[in-house]
Order: structure tokens, then sequence, then C-alpha cells
């Protein structure tokens, strides 16, 4: 109990300083806690039409609209993932073509090159829209050669070995033996020192993040030569992403941001674009978080793969260029 007190009291002083850092804003403020729980995502990402060459048959009779089901897994520290894939506007057995299974949602975990932008583009966005994790987005902008640092990265590491002396003199001490309380030091040098150190954010700001005003409205910017994105001001609503990459520009934009269940939040339509200019449209169908366990998490991939046994839809020869 003194420790859930402390950390509140600890971080609502921070507060009264608090500018978001880019990890912070790519946690998709408007969503609730997930803590352990899965999240399943159920979407649809369909291809803009675009004019084809009459010639190009092949082309042309490629499917434009694949439906996906996204299982992140929170037991542990980095989630895994379970994608469901089918073709065409439905999730349903019939259509599943390809089950997949990833044990870590990173760039490491899910086996991107060096040269997979789009891939990385696309999970790291995913990872934070959906599962509230901004880690995967600020390594693939450090990828891309943004001077972007983690959350870790930015601790105060004084406060955190005051923090941690604290609560360990809470754990320690007793009525009997009551120690000596390491933020309340006898020379008057070493109080001025603690409260310098403790007045201090807790995470050191961002640089690269900049509060602007446009009309009445404020929001939250990255702006470097390589990387733009948008956030609204209370919530972090992540409105425009656009990023720069040796092979050309990857873009989102979303729109209209509404509830699912009680708690998740998403936008109504994401609209991306690849690197080769091809436009996508997500939409949302179903998202969700629940209480799961890591025996019925992996049990999913067998009721999938058996799904797909027992239909009789192919994989399609070209499939949307985000998606493994």
């Amino acid at each position: 109990m003194k420790f859930g007190f402390l950390i509140t009291i600890f971080f609502s002083l921070n507060a009264m300083s608090y500018r978001p850092t880019v990890e912070s804003l790519f946690r998709n403020g408007s969503n609730g806690d997930i803590g352990q729980n899965s999240v399943v995502a159920n979407f649809v990402l369909k291809k803009k039409e675009i004019e084809v060459d009459s010639s190009d048959e092949m082309l042309k009779e490629q499917p434009k609209e694949f439906s996906y089901k996204f299982i992140f897994g929170n037991e542990k520290k980095n989630p895994k993932l379970v994608q469901a894939s089918y073709l065409g506007p439905t999730i349903t057995p019939q259509k599943m073509f390809e089950v997949d299974y990833y044990p870590s949602v990173s760039a490491t975990g899910l086996r991107l090159g060096d040269e997979d932008y789009e891939k990385n583009f696309f999970y790291s966005l995913m990872l934070s829209l959906v599962n509230n994790q901004g880690q995967m987005m600020v390594n693939f902008l450090k990828k891309v050669g943004v001077d972007v640092k983690s959350n870790t990265e930015r601790v105060d590491k004084e406060q955190l070995y005051y923090l941690g002396q604290y609560m360990k003199y809470l754990k320690e001490t007793t009525e009997e033996e009551p120690g000596k309380n390491p933020l309340e030091p006898e020379s008057p040098e070493a109080q001025e020192k603690i409260k310098e150190v403790m007045q201090r954010p807790f995470l050191t700001p961002s640089p690269l993040v900049k509060r602007v005003k446009e009309g009445q409205d404020f929001y939250w910017e990255l702006k470097t030569d390589k990387a733009y994105a948008r956030f609204s001001h209370d919530d972090h609503k992540l409105l425009e992403l656009e990023v720069r990459t040796p092979q050309g520009v990857l873009s989102a934009k979303c729109f209209n941001y509404i509830l699912y269940g009680n708690e998740m939040q998403f936008p109504e339509m994401v609209l991306i674009k690849d690197l080769s200019g091809d436009e996508y449209i997500l939409n949302m169908k179903k998202m969700t978080n629940f209480q799961d366990s890591p025996e019925n998490f992996m049990k999913r991939i067998t009721t999938y793969k058996k799904h797909i046994s027992e239909n009789e839809t192919e994989k399609p020869q070209v499939s949307p260029s985000l998606i493994l």
C-alpha cells in the first residue's frame, strides 16, 4: 500500500512539468489500460482502386481487399502476436488462408530485414494504436535516422536511484528499526541536492516534441527532416504520420476515433500510403481486450490451422505490401 501511494505522489508532483516524450505519444492515450490482457483487432485492409493497364490482366485480377485478425498477448513484457489472414472483407473460417505466430512483436521478432520499411512502419503503427506501445515505433524512427530516445533512455537516473533507495527504506523499516529516510538527509547541502533532483521531470523532455496552436486548438508535434507526426493535445490521439526512408516516404492519416467496447478507441479509418505510392484504407471492425491464458493463446493457432485445412481458399499471389 505504501508503494502505490509513493508512486502516485511522485508522479503527481512531476506532472506539473509534464511534456510528453515521443514514445509516450505513440502509446494511444485514448485507450484504456490493457495490463496483461490479450488484445484482439479485426480489420479490413483495402487497396484503393487505381487505373491499371488493360494488358496487365494478372495484376487486374489480384484481390484488392483482405481481412486480418491480430491477437496481441501481453502476459510478458514483450507482446506476442497471432496473425490470421482472410481473403475478402469478412472474417470467416471459410476465407482464412494463412495463420502466423510471432513470439515477440519487434523488428527482430517479426524477422524484418533492414529494408522492410513498409512492414516495420505498419506493425509499429498497429502496436501503437492497438496495443498502447510506442517502443517499436521509436526503434523504427531511429532506423531511418531520427535522433529520438526511448523512455528508458530518458529516465532521470538520479531520481531513479533515490526512488529505489526510498522504496528499499520503506520495505526494510520497522518500529524497532526505523532506519534513515534517504530523502531526508541531515546536512542542508544534501537536503538541497535531494530537492533539486526530485523537482526535475522524471522523464527528460524530448526537444523533438513541440506544442503548437492552430486556430483555437493545441496539438503535440514531432517534426524533423526524416519524420513528422501530429497528435491531439489532451489524449495523444495520432492524427497523421509521415516518415522519410531511404526508399521513399511512408504515411498514415487517422480519421475520427471511435469507441470499441468500453475502453478501446481506434480511428474509424486509417489511410496508409506505401513506398510505391499505393494507398490502403484500414477499417477496424472489432477491437477489445480480455483476460487470457498462455494455453488458450496457443490453442487458437491449432484451431486456425484446422480452419485452413478444411477450407478451399488459396493464398493469393500478391498481398498488401504492409503485411508479413
